[in-house]
């Protein structure tokens, strides 16, 4: 079984790749579109997930 701090890992690296990936394609395009938007909310995501992360360490033994 996969522990939660592991998952949760995988899943700030999947987040934070797709936030590059969203922020390059903006860049390529010199426009703001849906892509800045997906990658300013990929970011957003990724603190969440880096506030909740401290507090599923805190909790964790």
């Amino acid at each position: 079984m996969i522990r939660p701090l592991v998952a949760l890992t995988i899943v700030q690296i999947a987040v934070f790749l797709m936030g590059m990936t969203c922020a390059v394609v903006c860049i390529i395009q010199s426009r703001v579109d849906g892509w800045a938007v997906l990658a300013f909310v990929a970011f957003l995501l990724l603190v969440a997930l880096t506030r909740f992360e401290e507090i599923v360490r805190k909790a964790t033994p």
